[in-house]
């Protein structure tokens, strides 16, 4: 890693992160809990290998634009202590938390609240959808993804369809005394329906 020489000694502080010295001897920058901090006040972590989570932001002009796509592939929340009340209520309604109890946590020290009961997260991407009154609303596909997937469904693979291959029967095959029987029962039996021959066998 290259090292950089500043005489600025106050550009950490400006920029709101702590330098300290670590047990092993190296250098830990870091940005503390607070209002300046890039991930807001409060964060929701979920299960995922790209390190993503759901946050607030100090960037709140943000929600009011349409272009939404300034983050870094975390998910920026308009409404955090709502919506960490909305979850609580599913995940530890025991707790009672609400929005200005959650708020009154907030201090100098991170504060982690674990989750009673665990709430599936599903991340989609959607550039077409049908609204409330049944119009289809389009949006930009920022991530180029429509493209690639027209692409396969044009391709030639998609042309050919799946062929079933017919596999003699296992000459190894014996049925077991009990299913020999239920066999050679229906076998001797008159099938009625469609089904009774099934009824017969898993009866």
């Amino acid at each position: 890693m290259p090292i950089y020489e500043t005489s600025d000694l106050q550009i950490f502080e400006r920029q709101g992160l702590k330098v300290e010295r670590a047990p092993d001897g190296g250098i830990r920058v870091f940005q503390p809990p607070g209002e300046r901090n890039a991930l807001g006040q409060i964060r929701f972590n979920f299960p995922n290998k790209f390190l993503v989570y759901q946050h607030d932001t100090p960037e709140r002009h943000y929600f009011a634009q349409d272009w939404r796509a300034y983050s870094h592939g975390c998910m920026r929340v308009q409404d955090p202590y709502k919506y960490a009340e909305v979850l609580l209520s599913y995940a530890a309604p025991r707790a009672n938390h609400t929005s200005d109890s959650i708020k009154r946590m907030l201090g100098g020290e991170e504060k982690q609240i674990d989750f009673a009961t665990h709430i599936p997260v599903h991340i989609t991407y959607q550039t077409a959808f049908v609204d409330d009154s049944g119009k289809l609303q389009m949006r930009e596909d920022i991530y180029g993804l429509d493209a690639k997937l027209a692409s396969i469904l044009k391709g030639t693979e998609r042309q050919v369809a799946d062929v079933v291959i017919e596999r003699p029967a296992d000459p190894n095959f014996k049925p077991a005394p009990e299913q020999g029987q239920r066999l050679n029962h229906a076998a001797r039996g008159s099938i009625s329906s469609p089904f009774a021959l099934f009824e017969q066998l898993f009866r």
